[in-house]
């Protein structure tokens, strides 16, 4: 493994393309010219091996792996408990990213990157299940699109 120097790391990077609250966006990652490997957030050289990078952007659908619900707010946060994160796996890439959930989210469904507001003027990037923009607007029973077809 190759050492980086603070050079190489991009100054508070910029994670998402911006948007609206609820919109669908990309995450800003970084590919790999040497090893191939994906870097989420993007710097200027692969932590892994040193290599440069090229842009790429991150794109749902991903899978959700896991999730777990934040019960107590942690000290200086400005995401109040309780909310929930998860870890999402971009096959393509072969990158998983954690983040923010806008919803109670099963694993194994496939889920959309959107811009996610936890807290008013707040913004982030947030996983949302596939459809669910769809799904609000529509009236009768909420479901969800199962993984299987990205495994």
């Amino acid at each position: 493994m190759t050492s980086l120097e603070p050079a190489d790391l991009l100054a508070w990077p910029e994670l998402f393309l911006t948007a609206e609250p609820g919109a669908p966006t990309a995450l800003l990652a970084g590919g790999c010219t040497g090893c191939r490997r994906t870097a989420f957030p993007r710097a200027a050289r692969c932590p892994a091996c040193g290599a440069a990078t090229r842009p790429t952007e991150l794109r749902g659908p991903a899978v959700l792996d896991t999730c777990t619900a934040v019960l107590s707010t942690p000290p200086g946060a400005l995401v109040e408990a309780p909310y929930e994160v998860g870890v999402a796996r971009f096959p393509a890439a072969r990158i998983c990213v954690i983040g923010l959930l806008t919803e109670r989210i099963e694993p194994g469904t496939m889920v959309d990157v959107v811009v996610h507001e936890p807290y008013p003027g707040g913004r982030t990037f947030g996983f949302r299940p596939v459809g669910a923009a769809d799904r609000d607007l529509a009236p009768g029973p909420r479901t969800t699109p199962s993984a299987e077809r990205l495994l």
